[in-house]
């Protein structure tokens, strides 16, 4: 039987090979949580306004840790606090990195 889990829909942005964090991930398949177009958002340190938002729920907790330590290191924080914000607002992942976007969730056009 499955899960509820296992019956959520799956979203993912599959990175280009490029992103800093494709290693992180299975063929760089990041699940995100909307793939309809991606959020309008603020980021930290770059003109980049879209961003899709990681589904943390989905990704193992060493992940994100090591996530949160390279995004600390490139911004010279300390990865803690880093981990503490991602965990509090979330964690967007720039449009620019994404090569694409998949769903399993059926369309009707």
């Amino acid at each position: 039987m499955m899960s509820r889990r296992d019956e959520a829909m799956k979203n993912f942005a599959l990175l280009k090979e490029s992103s800093p964090f494709y290693d992180l991930f299975d063929g760089g398949a990041v699940p995100i949580l909307n793939i309809a177009v991606p959020s309008s958002v603020a980021l930290e340190g770059s003109d980049e306004t879209q961003a899709y938002m990681v589904d943390l729920a989905k990704v193992p907790a060493p992940v994100v840790r090591e996530i949160c330590c390279r995004l600390a290191h490139r911004a010279g924080a300390n990865a803690a606090s880093v981990i503490e914000e991602v965990m509090a607002r979330g964690l967007p992942l720039r449009a620019s990195q994404v090569r694409c976007v998949t769903t399993d969730v059926p369309f009707f056009l």
